[in-house]
């Protein structure tokens, strides 16, 4: 049961990642094709190298609207957004978090960093999809993601074809993974690795491996967009919750 006040947040927050993404203008001539290739090459994200130029006003005004959102659909926390709201001129992009907190400790560290992560989304969606355009990812064998770096966080089947992808919530780029392998220890011993589903929801599932004792959410490609991913990594708590109840780890 996924409250209703937060599947109203984040389809709200995935609009404004939306409307931000697209006032965003990024040269697609600035794309290195040879950096892209050796990054890969050499298993680091493509943004180390070619991070996305931020412009503060627009940065800016994603905080605003993120800390607008927050304010209407988790009013319980106003004071924690205000204090952020009242200090957003501080947050410059690459602003580093731990100093900040040092300057204002009655900040909020953890809601803090959920709105710069979604003011800084819009420009690693952007990036994400143009550097797309100019790789391919079947080599790419990481359990992180090729364009950002973070951990995958789910896992899609397609059931025609049995391909796995791997997805980032992040920037959502996915990517194929062998279907029989554990994205954490690499183990691909069967007899290991296994999956198990809540009662009432067999497209959901949680894939196991015994050895390492990690996990990964997994569901049916059919069933999500891409641009949703940040939504349904929410939606899909309980499973988060089961599993760790099992005692696996993320």
């Amino acid at each position: 049961g996924f409250p209703k006040q937060g599947q109203a947040l984040y389809e709200a927050l995935i609009a404004v990642n939306k409307e931000l993404q697209s006032q965003l203008t990024i040269s697609e001539e600035k794309i290195n094709q040879v950096i892209v290739s050796e990054s890969l090459g050499a298993g680091e994200p493509l943004t180390g190298k070619m991070p996305p130029q931020i412009r503060e006003e627009l940065f800016h005004e994603a905080i605003h609207k993120i800390c607008s959102l927050y304010l209407r659909y988790v009013p319980a926390r106003g004071d924690e957004i205000h204090e952020i709201l009242n200090l957003r001129e501080e947050l410059r992009p690459g602003t580093d978090l731990q100093s900040f907190q040092k300057r204002h400790p009655a900040i909020n560290g953890n809601l803090l960093q959920l709105v710069l992560e979604n003011a800084y989304r819009p420009y690693y969606t952007a990036l994400a999809e143009i550097l797309m355009k100019y790789t391919d990812l079947r080599d790419w064998k990481k359990n992180y993601c090729p364009v950002c770096g973070k951990k995958a966080a789910l896992a899609s089947l397609d059931e025609a074809g049995g391909q796995r992808m791997l997805w980032c919530s992040f920037c959502t780029t996915g990517w194929p993974y062998p279907r029989l392998s554990c994205i954490e220890c690499d183990n691909r011993d069967h007899e290991e690795l296994s999956y198990f589903y809540l009662e009432d929801d067999r497209e959901l599932q949680i894939q196991t491996c015994n050895k390492c004792k990690s996990y990964i959410k997994t569901l049916r490609r059919t069933l999500f967009k891409p641009e949703d991913l940040p939504l349904i990594d929410a939606q899909t708590a309980a499973l988060d919750i089961l599993a760790e109840q099992q005692g696996y780890r993320k």
